[in-house]
């Protein structure tokens, strides 16, 4: 079996997909309207500041609260974002079944590359999957709950389940505001190389030079082989858009 022709078949099967055609369609038309773009763009703003808020285990004030009820308000009534937004949910469930499946293997792998997986010098292949967003942001979450997931098995306790998992939830947002898929990378190295040494470097190194091993791993990982990932996902949009 040839993993590659595989790939194209799901890829061919996607495009034809019910919920993909419409999603692409109702994209396509709410970039057309530079006001419900920006709407939409707003709403999906103030719903990350509010779900990284709950994330750090605090309360979202009644301002932020009321801002985003507020806005939701004026969207739901708008025929066009209404239907983007449910579109939108649709796509999104099936991408998320889709990425389940790929994931159960991907994070059996996680678990099965045991002391490269954790440590110093982390080779994880799950890493290229932090290129999603910048596709699709609906992904944000996922790789969030996955990199939580991953660190409850191993890893530093609960420093880096509570603030690595963090870490990758602002990487993974940063990605999908990157304008292209060489700087979407950037976000995953950099913030992994620079921040989770803080707790992982007291432990077996000093501080530099753990910056150096992870940020190494992390370009194998997140960088190459997240650029691969993002050329098939390119070839795939380019198809729809043909």
């Amino acid at each position: 079996m040839n993993v590659y022709d595989k790939a194209h078949e799901l890829a061919s099967t996607l495009k034809v997909t019910p919920e993909v055609v419409e999603y692409v369609e109702a994209v396509k038309k709410i970039g057309t309207n530079e006001s419900n773009k920006r709407m939409v763009e707003d709403f999906r703003r103030k719903q990350m500041e509010l779900y990284t808020i709950q994330m750090q285990g605090m309360e979202p004030s009644k301002g932020q609260i009321d801002s985003l009820t507020n806005l939701w308000n004026v969207i739901s009534v708008n025929p066009e974002i209404r239907g983007f937004m449910e579109s939108e949910m649709k796509f999104s469930k099936l991408w998320e079944d889709i990425m389940k499946i790929l994931n159960d293997v991907v994070g059996l792998k996680t678990l099965m590359l045991g002391e490269t997986a954790f440590g110093p010098i982390q080779f994880r292949i799950s890493e290229a999957l932090t290129i999603l967003p910048f596709f699709e942001p609906a992904a944000i979450p996922g790789l969030f709950v996955g990199c939580f997931l991953a660190n409850i098995f191993g890893g530093y306790g609960f420093v880096d389940i509570f603030f690595g998992s963090l870490t990758t939830l602002l990487a993974a947002y940063l990605t999908s505001k990157m304008p292209n898929k060489y700087l979407a990378t950037l976000p995953p190295i950099l913030l992994n190389a620079l921040i989770i040494p803080l707790w992982i470097s007291t432990s077996s190194s000093t501080y530099l030079a753990t910056v150096y091993t992870f940020g190494f791993s992390e370009f194998i990982s997140a960088g190459i082989l997240g650029v691969a990932l993002a050329s098939v996902f390119q070839k795939v949009i380019d198809q729809y858009k043909h």
